[in-house]
């Protein structure tokens, strides 16, 4: 799978990748859950992309100016595997530039993933997912409780991920315009 994602630059990156590491260490969850090792915000996945798809990230962001989005408390949803996230506000810009992405990006993927269409789409950051045990889940919200989650984001960035299942394949990256032009 590939996805077009906004990756979380630092200092956010290391405090995802912090809280992550505490979640494991101190619910002893080492093989159970998978972290998030590179934080993103994920706008469409698909099977794979046409060639023009590379062109047509950089003309989006050279033409939108880097904004910010407002993260909220953490959530754990039960599904196959629990997924503990937090989630992002869908500003205007970062909805108008979903949609943008979708409608023009959606014609050069092979079996997009109608999961991250506009009406469905949820805007988040993984923090892991995996197996838990149900015991534990109580104390695991209280942990996520008592940090602040309320962040300005910043997004500046579009990224192509070109193998989702890849630690080691690089991102070809497009950064968004400075807000001054």
């Amino acid at each position: 799978m590939q996805s077009i994602v906004t990756a979380i630059d630092h200092p956010w990156r290391e405090r995802i990748e912090d809280a992550w590491g505490e979640i494991k260490a101190l619910f002893n969850l080492r093989r159970e859950l998978a972290g998030q090792t590179e934080p993103r915000i994920v706008l469409q996945v698909a099977a794979g992309y046409g060639a023009g798809v590379s062109r047509l990230l950089g003309t989006v962001a050279a033409a939108t100016p880097r904004f910010e989005v407002q993260t909220g408390a953490p959530a754990i949803l039960k599904g196959p595997r629990y997924l503990i996230y937090v989630p992002v506000e869908a500003s205007d810009e970062l909805t108008a530039l979903h949609a943008r992405l979708w409608h023009e990006a959606a014609p050069m993927a092979q079996a997009v993933k109608r999961a991250y269409a506009p009406a469905t789409w949820a805007p988040h950051l993984t923090l892991a997912m995996g197996h838990l045990p149900e015991a534990i889940l109580p104390e695991l919200q209280q942990f996520l409780s008592v940090r602040d989650w309320r962040w300005r984001l910043p997004i500046g960035n579009l990224c192509l991920v070109p193998d989702d299942a890849s630690h080691v394949t690089p991102w070809t990256r497009f950064d968004l315009a400075d807000a001054a032009g």
